[in-house]
């Protein structure tokens, strides 16, 4: 099982870990998973992990783009800092790469740690947590990886203040078709206002000077192929999918306009 994993390849004894919920711990895990599988990381050049609410369009180009100079994929949103993510990201197999994550302090606090530490995401718990970030960044700025961003945006439904991308009046399509993914926005201009931008479709130029605002004044309609829709929010509105969706060459995600409900059908 997962603690007899924990005690061979991360050489802590399984009577110290407690786990109370497991699917927040394997959040924690995440930064571990390649370490944790090695058969399966022995197999592919590159190895990592994803949330299961994202839909993904042609990930294959983005890997077929990585160099030999190129040792972690990271959502561009997220490059150069703070890096790490619980979204999504790549690593290459190597353990100089897969065992960055021992370079925080905490990493055995975390693993050891009955509930959920964050460890894989870039706020921590706090100023004072030490986290995943810390160990990708010290390894970054020294040179001893070299992350690259991915060419297209990682989108997320969610913006920073509780707001859904796809909140009225705005007007959100997802397509996706043959390996490519696109959001169509249209609706008013919403600038983020984290200290990581997470550039949406939504934003435009003013968010630069007015971050955090939603700009009724100034619509965005954009129509753009990206990486991936991560579906925060949606995921929690999605109504019941047929099984011959994964058969579809064309599907969509759509909203009912005067509701929350969310619908992934075929075109």
């Amino acid at each position: 099982g997962l603690l007899d994993r924990v005690q061979t390849y991360l050489n802590i004894s399984r009577t110290e870990v407690e786990i109370k919920k497991l699917k927040s711990k394997i959040c924690d895990l995440k930064p571990m998973w390649p370490t944790l599988f090695p058969e399966i990381s022995q197999k592919h050049e590159f190895v990592g992990f994803a949330d299961a609410d994202v839909l993904f369009g042609d990930l294959a180009g983005e890997v077929a783009a990585l160099g030999p100079e190129d040792d972690v994929l990271v959502p561009s949103s997220w490059h150069p800092f703070p890096l790490a993510n619980g979204n999504f990201m790549l690593f290459r197999s190597e353990p100089r790469v897969l065992d960055v994550f021992r370079g925080a302090k905490a990493w055995r606090k975390a693993v050891r740690s009955p509930g959920y530490s964050v460890f894989d995401e870039w706020h921590g718990r706090g100023d004072k947590t030490d986290s995943f970030m810390h160990a990708l960044l010290e390894a970054h700025l020294t040179g001893a990886i070299r992350p690259r961003p991915t060419r297209r945006l990682f989108v997320q439904d969610v913006m920073s203040g509780g707001r859904d991308l796809w909140a009225r009046p705005a007007k959100v399509v997802v397509t996706w078709a043959r390996g490519a993914l696109r959001v169509a926005y249209d609706g008013p201009c919403a600038c983020s206002k984290d200290l990581v931008p997470q550039f949406s479709v939504a934003q435009c130029s003013f968010c630069v000077k007015r971050p955090g605002e939603t700009l009724p004044d100034h619509p965005v309609k954009r129509d753009l192929e990206v990486l991936a829709y991560h579906m925060l929010s949606a995921k929690n509105w999605v109504q019941p999918v047929a099984a011959a969706l994964s058969r579809c060459a064309r599907f969509s995600l759509t909203k009912r306009p005067d509701g929350f409900e969310h619908y992934l059908a075929c075109d």
